[in-house]
């Protein structure tokens, strides 16, 4: 009886197991189901908003600009200081990347072959001196020998005309004579000969009117000539200045290098020629100054330039003189002005080197800082714009969506002007501040 027992319990505690088991399922059946539902709820409702998600643009006024852009370096501008060529470097008196002032020291040379360079630039200015005066009497011989011939041919030409004159005249005075001897009523055969005279008289006479009009043709061609040989020998005598003005320079350089060895003597220091930052000093102690290479370059931080690099495609339309507007990458808000001032003509890996001279500002520039530019090919200042995406073009219209006063969206025609392909000048249709919106499907 009591097996009984123990085995209907046992049926009874399966059942209810079985029961139990069934409605945990059940219930995780009706979980997952629901959750399945607000899922694919919340997946349309996001498909929904994608599809109908609007962007708006607002109409500004500013500048549209249409340029070459380009990147590069900033650098303040160079300024050489040299000692007298061949002169032996001794030290610095700065360090690079120091400030300096005007007057003060930047490098010291060795008074080592400094009398013997004193001795060979003495010969230097005396052989400048000599080219000087060689020039300026060259100049002066072919001056006077110029107008020596000149005068040849004037006095030729004349005394050719002079000579033939002289003896038309004679001829003409002898024949009137014998004319004024006769008496053509004397004889007949008087008033033959008197005939004849006077015949040859009109020949003679004749032959004077061409050598007139011959000399005066002949003396409008000698002026023409003389006016093509006058520009001719202004030519050959500003070649010929040009050559003095050069040994001129020669000379006063070879004798600023005199005075300045001389000065050494005295005081063998380099001294700062203007206010700015050592930015090079590449001589070692004991090294030979050349030309070559400057002993000192002092960087004037008020003159600042951006050395920018152009692709090939875009050099052609970098001028000297046009305006550029730059944006330093550690003062990324600031905008800084410039103008071109030098364009390379020499190619390197497809680009070209573009100088750009800064304008002044209140920005502190370092040199080594990097900026990008924009050369400005046109500008137009102070105008309604808008995004180009924001314009659609509709049968042959350009349109936008604005927003109605009971917010429906609806369509209107605008007319643009001047674009950068990004920005469109707004010439009718909208004003500043109005709103577009884009529908994105």
């Amino acid at each position: 009886m009591q097996e009984l027992k123990a085995v209907l319990a046992e049926k009874k505690t399966r059942k209810k197991k079985r029961h139990t088991g069934m409605l945990v399922m059940v219930a995780v059946l009706i979980v997952l189901g629901v959750a399945g539902i607000g899922l694919m709820k919340n997946t349309k409702e996001k498909e929904s908003a994608g599809l109908n998600r609007e962007r708006e643009y607002t109409v500004t006024r500013g500048n549209i600009t249409v340029g070459v852009e380009a990147n590069g370096k900033i650098e303040t501008t160079h300024h050489s200081h040299n000692f007298v060529e061949g002169l032996i470097f001794d030290e610095y008196l700065a360090e690079v990347g120091q400030m300096v002032k005007q007057g003060e020291p930047i490098a010291q040379i060795s008074e080592e072959k400094l009398d013997e360079k004193i001795e060979e630039l003495k010969f230097e200015v005396e052989q400048a001196a000599g080219a000087v005066k060689k020039a300026k009497e060259a100049k002066r011989s072919f001056f006077i020998q110029a107008e020596k011939t000149a005068k040849e041919v004037r006095e030729n030409s004349q005394t050719t005309y002079d000579n033939r004159g002289k003896e038309l005249m004679g001829q003409i005075r002898s024949i009137e004579n014998q004319i004024n001897s006769l008496t053509p009523s004397t004889s007949p055969e008087n008033g033959q000969t008197v005939k004849e005279l006077e015949q040859r008289l009109e020949e003679v006479r004749a032959s004077m009117r061409e050598l007139i009009e011959a000399r005066t043709k002949e003396l409008e061609r000698e002026e023409e000539h003389a006016g093509i040989q006058n520009e001719l020998n202004g030519l050959e005598l500003s070649t010929r200045q040009s050559a003095i003005d050069e040994a001129d320079r020669a000379y006063q350089k070879a004798k600023k290098k005199l005075q300045e060895a001389e000065a050494l003597k005295q005081t063998p220091i380099l001294y700062a020629e203007q206010e700015g930052v050592l930015v090079a000093a590449p001589y070692v102690k004991g090294e030979k100054i050349t030309p070559e290479k400057s002993v000192a370059e002092i960087g004037d931080m008020k003159k600042m330039k951006l050395t920018l690099l152009v692709d090939a495609g875009n050099v052609d339309e970098v001028e000297e003189g046009q305006t550029v507007e730059i944006i330093v990458d550690v003062f990324p808000e600031q905008r800084l002005t410039g103008k071109v001032v030098e364009k390379k003509l020499v190619v390197s890996d497809g680009q070209f080197t573009v100088v750009v001279e800064i304008d002044e500002s209140d920005i502190t520039l370092m040199e080594g800082m990097t900026g990008a530019a924009t050369i400005i090919a046109k500008q137009k200042n102070d105008v309604l714009m808008l995004s180009n995406k924001a314009i659609r073009v509709k049968d042959g219209k350009q349109v936008v969506k604005v927003r109605g006063e009971e917010g429906e969206l609806r369509e209107k025609e605008v007319t643009t002007g001047f674009s950068d392909g990004h920005i469109s000048e707004i010439l009718t249709g909208l004003s500043e501040g109005d709103v577009v919106i884009v529908v994105e499907e």
